[in-house]
C-alpha cells in the first residue's frame, strides 16, 4: 500500500510539473484543484499537498517573475537601441561634416571675412563731425585651380562697387607669377598693405591723395595683367621682389575710357634683414581727353623685434598740376597685445598754389585682444595752411575677422 501511494504521488508531482510548464501565472488556481482532487482521494497528504504548492509557486515565480524577465527583456531593448542610435550617428556623420563646410566647389577653397566698425569725432572752431558708421564688411574667397594655378575673389559689402578682387595668378617659377584681372596696382607699400593688418585706422593722406587708384575712389585697385614675383639668396632670405603691370587706368568694373594702357612697376629690394626699400612709378593717361596721369614714389621699411619704422615720398601730376606728399610711421608693440604708433604726413596738393599744404600728426593705441579682435583709437591734429585753426580727430574702430 505505502509502494501504491509512492508511485500515485510520484505521478501526481509530475502532473503537477507537467501543468506548471504549460500554464501561465494566471491559472494557478487549476493546480489548487488537482491538489486538493488528490489529498480528497487520498493520494496525498495534506501535508505532502501543501509541500507541492511551496514547490510550485517558487518555480512559478522563478520562471513568471516580472524582474527576472525584465532584465534581459530591458538589457536587449538598451542594446538594441544603442545600434539603432550608433547607426543613426553613423548615418549623419556625413550630413554634419558638410554642415560644417556647407561651402564646395570643384577644388578645395579657403573662406574668410573681416568687417571694421568706425566712430569718428572730429572738431575745429568752424564745424565738428560725431559718427558711426560700419567702415568696411569683407568676404574673400581663395583656392587653387591646379598646383600653379590659384584665384581670389573678394567683395565688400559696404562700399560700391561690391566687387573688389577678381584675379588669377599663374605661376611659372618662384621668380615669375602672371596676375590677370582685377587687384591692387604695384605702387607704395601703403597700398599693397590691406586695411586689416595697418597699425593706424586710417590710411595717410598722402596716400589717399597720390596712390593711383586711391585718389580716384577705387581702392587703388584697377583691371589688368602684371608679371611679378621674389629672388631670393642662396639661404632664402629675400633679395629683391618685382612687378610690372599694364591697367585700363579707369577703376574697378570699369572698361578703359580711351585707347591709352596705363603702366605701373614696382621694385623693392632687401639688403639687410628686416629693411627693405624699394620705388614705384605709374604712368597713363585719363578720360577721352587724355590728361597725363604720373606717379613716382620711393619707400622704405625696417622692423625689429617689436618696433618698426616706414615711410614713403610720392610725387605726382595730373595734366598741369604738380602734387607731392611724405609720411613716416613708428610703432612699438610695448607689450604682447598692447601696440603704440604715432605718425606723422605732409601733402602739398599743388606746387603752384600757395596756402594749401595740409600737415597731419596722429598717434595712437591698437589692443589685440586675441587673433580675431582688434580694438584701435587714434587721436590727431590737422593742421592747414588755409585756416587759422587745428583741427581735431578722434577715431575707434572694433575690427573682428576670420
Amino acid at each position: 500500500m505505502a509502494t501504491k501511494k509512492r508511485f500515485f504521488a510520484l505521478l501526481a508531482g509530475m502532473s503537477i510539473v507537467a501543468v506548471l510548464g504549460v500554464t501561465s501565472p494566471g491559472r494557478a488556481s487549476d493546480v489548487d484543484r488537482l491538489l486538493d482532487l488528490l489529498v480528497k482521494k487520498r493520494v496525498l497528504s495534506q501535508e505532502e499537498a501543501t509541500a507541492f504548492r511551496e514547490e510550485a509557486k517558487k518555480d512559478q515565480e522563478a520562471k513568471f517573475d516580472p524582474a527576472g524577465v525584465a532584465k534581459p527583456l530591458e538589457k536587449d531593448v538598451k542594446e538594441a537601441a544603442s545600434n539603432h542610435a550608433q547607426a543613426i550617428v553613423e548615418k549623419q556623420s556625413p550630413t554634419a561634416e558638410k554642415k560644417d563646410h556647407p561651402v564646395t566647389g570643384a577644388s578645395k577653397i579657403k573662406l574668410s571675412g573681416w568687417a571694421q566698425t568706425r566712430m569718428t569725432n572730429g572738431a575745429s572752431a568752424t564745424n565738428s563731425l560725431s559718427t558711426l558708421e560700419l567702415r568696411r564688411a569683407r568676404l574673400a574667397v581663395d583656392g587653387n585651380l591646379t598646383s600653379k594655378t590659384a584665384y581670389r575673389v573678394q567683395i565688400d559689402a559696404v562700399r560700391s562697387p561690391v566687387l573688389l578682387d577678381a584675379r588669377v595668378d599663374h605661376t611659372f617659377s618662384r621668380y615669375a607669377k602672371v596676375t590677370v584681372g582685377q587687384f591692387k596696382t604695384p605702387f607704395s607699400q601703403e597700398n599693397l598693405t590691406t586695411a586689416r593688418d595697418m597699425a593706424p585706422i586710417e590710411r595717410s593722406l598722402v596716400g589717399l591723395s597720390l596712390v593711383p587708384g586711391r585718389d580716384t575712389g577705387n581702392n587703388g585697385r584697377d583691371i589688368g595683367a602684371q608679371l611679378g614675383g621674389s629672388v631670393t639668396r642662396s639661404d632664402g632670405r629675400p633679395l629683391f621682389d618685382y612687378a610690372v603691370g599694364v591697367f585700363n587706368g579707369s577703376g574697378i568694373n570699369r572698361r578703359d575710357d580711351n585707347r591709352r594702357k596705363d603702366a605701373a612697376t614696382r621694385l623693392v629690394v632687401h639688403p639687410l634683414s628686416g629693411l627693405s626699400m624699394g620705388g614705384s612709378y605709374y604712368n597713363g593717361e585719363s578720360g577721352l581727353t587724355y590728361i597725363s596721369r604720373e606717379r613716382a614714389g620711393v619707400e622704405f621699411a625696417y622692423a625689429r623685434d617689436h618696433y618698426s619704422l616706414r615711410g614713403e615720398y610720392i610725387w605726382g601730376h595730373d595734366g598741369a598740376v604738380r602734387k607731392y606728399g611724405w609720411y613716416s610711421q613708428f610703432a612699438y608693440r610695448f607689450r604682447p597685445q598692447w601696440e603704440a604708433l604715432a605718425r606723422f604726413d605732409n601733402y602739398e596738393p599743388n606746387l603752384n598754389a600757395g596756402q594749401d599744404v595740409t600737415n597731419t600728426y596722429l598717434v595712437g593705441v591698437n589692443w589685440y585682444l586675441n587673433k580675431h579682435v582688434k580694438l584701435q583709437t587714434n587721436y590727431g591734429l590737422v593742421d592747414e595752411e588755409s585756416r587759422s585753426d587745428l583741427t581735431n580727430l578722434f577715431l575707434s574702430q572694433v575690427q573682428f575677422q576670420f
